[in-house]
């Protein structure tokens, strides 16, 4: 499940699923520079180089027999739009 939700302040992105939950052990490291559960990929430590330096954060919930949801939170800047 995919949702958003957006303030002036913020721009919220949630990933939720209803699988496994993540381990301890897994979710201890899911952020390290290169760590991931597959084969491939750079996990969730390239999404939050990317996020975190522009203000924002990503942080992971997970419990067993509901899933996990990982939330990314944007900060919002104003911008000037000519007329």
């Amino acid at each position: 499940d995919v949702t958003g939700s957006a303030s002036p302040q913020t721009a919220l992105l949630r990933v939720s699923d209803t699988g496994y939950a993540i381990t301890a052990d897994v979710k201890a490291r899911m952020f390290a520079p290169y760590f991931s559960t597959r084969e491939e990929g750079h996990g969730l430590a390239a999404m939050q180089g990317i996020v975190q330096p522009h203000g924002g954060s990503v942080n992971a919930e997970t419990a067993v027999g509901q899933g996990t949801t990982v939330e990314s939170r944007f900060l919002c800047l104003p911008i000037n739009i000519p007329e």
